[in-house]
């Protein structure tokens, strides 16, 4: 077995070329893999960190064409098999018939991705990632805060003072 072995690495001792290329393919297959992987565990395999993930359900719709009248929507929007518009994007109006009339979920909650936004803290100027979220977000999802206060829905109101609530990350980058 050692003889193999050291007649091995003579042998891609002498085609340096041939060494490079291979360790080189070996280098960028397991890189690609290794990325692949982790955004996939990232996005569809890790649980979320939150109280009983498993009790998550993430409502949606299906019209059999597209509706005549759709406000901006966010969120996916695709066509299953049969052609119908499927969506995860609802008003905020229809999001609180549905929270009214809930009597099967412990809990709902709304949210929306908006982008970034230009925030100035302690003076200084920078760019944060933001989710437009209803008050009972948090409490829906289990989670305390590390310090101050989450979003309740008294924040919901027309006429609640602004809130916002910062990551425990960009707080401590900040």
């Amino acid at each position: 077995m050692l003889n193999d072995l050291r007649y091995g690495f003579q042998m891609l001792a002498k085609n340096l070329g041939f060494t490079a290329v291979a360790v080189l393919s070996l280098a960028l297959g397991i890189g690609a893999n290794t990325a692949i992987f982790s955004l996939i565990n990232a996005v569809m395999l890790k649980m979320l960190p939150v109280k009983q993930p498993e009790h998550l359900v993430l409502l949606n719709w299906a019209a059999q064409a597209w509706p005549a009248m759709i406000p901006s929507l966010r969120g996916t929007i695709s066509r299953d098999k049969s052609g119908r518009v499927i969506s995860t994007s609802f008003t905020y109006r229809t999001f609180e018939e549905i929270h009214t009339s809930n009597n099967v979920l412990s809990g709902m909650c709304a949210f929306a991705g908006a982008g970034r936004l230009n925030l100035v803290v302690n003076g200084q100027p920078g760019l944060a990632e933001s989710e437009l979220v209803s008050g009972d977000y948090f409490s829906a999802l289990g989670i305390q805060p590390v310090l101050g206060r989450l979003l309740t829905p008294q924040d919901d109101q027309a006429n609640a003072s602004p809130a916002a609530v910062i990551s425990y990350g960009y707080w401590m980058r900040r």
